[in-house]
C-alpha cells in the first residue's frame, strides 16, 4: 500500500480477513474474555473498513455494494462501512440508492441512539448531493487524520541513581545493670 500497490494491498488484506472464523474466543467467559472479544470485533471490522478504502480507491465500486451491504448488517454501528456503502452506491451511479442509504442509518442512529450520524457520514451525504466523485486519484487511504496513528514519544530509559545507604553508626556502650 505505502508502494502505491493497492491491488496488492486489497489481496493482502482480503487474505488476513479470510482467517477469521467465528467470534474471537467463543465459548470462554468472563470480564477479561468479553472485553477482549470486544476488543477483535473492533479490529475485525476496521480490517474490513481498510480493505473496503483500497477497494473505493481502486474504483471497485459496483463490485464492493454487495458485500458493503453485508457487513453494514454485520457491523450496523460502523459508520465508516455505512459511508463507504453510500459511496460506493453513488460512485457506481445509483445516487438515489447512496441517499436512502443515508436516511436509514440517520433514522437507525436517532432510534438507537437520539443521536445524528457522525461527520464521516454527514461529508459523505453532502459530498453527494452535491455530485461530487470521491476518489478521482489514487489516494492512501491511512493519510487521513482518522486513520492515521499517533506516534508518542518515549523517553530513553535513565535507570534510577542508587539511594545511598546511610553508614551504621555503632549503638552506645552501656554497662550491664
Amino acid at each position: 500500500r505505502a508502494a502505491g500497490r493497492l491491488s496488492e494491498a486489497a489481496d493482502i488484506l482480503r487474505a488476513g480477513l479470510a482467517l477469521w472464523r467465528g467470534d474471537a474466543l467463543a465459548g470462554l467467559s468472563g470480564p477479561v474474555f468479553d472485553a477482549a472479544r470486544t476488543r477483535l470485533a473492533d479490529l475485525h471490522a476496521t480490517a474490513w473498513e481498510k480493505w473496503a478504502e483500497v477497494e473505493l480507491a481502486r474504483g471497485q465500486d459496483t463490485a464492493l455494494i454487495p458485500d458493503l451491504s453485508r457487513l453494514v448488517e454485520e457491523f450496523p454501528l460502523r459508520e465508516g462501512l455505512r459511508a463507504q456503502l453510500m459511496i460506493a452506491l453513488h460512485q457506481g451511479g445509483r445516487q438515489a440508492e447512496a441517499l436512502a442509504a443515508f436516511r436509514d442509518a440517520r433514522e437507525y442512529f436517532l432510534d438507537q441512539f437520539g443521536a445524528e450520524p457522525g461527520e464521516k457520514m454527514q461529508d459523505a451525504h453532502r459530498r453527494i448531493l452535491r455530485g461530487e466523485t470521491f476518489y478521482a486519484a489514487p489516494v492512501d487511504p491511512w493519510a487521513s487524520e482518522s486513520h492515521t496513528s499517533v506516534s508518542v514519544p518515549v523517553p530513553a530509559y535513565t535507570p534510577p541513581e542508587p539511594t545511598p545507604t546511610p553508614t551504621p553508626t555503632p549503638a552506645p556502650f552501656l554497662p550491664p545493670l
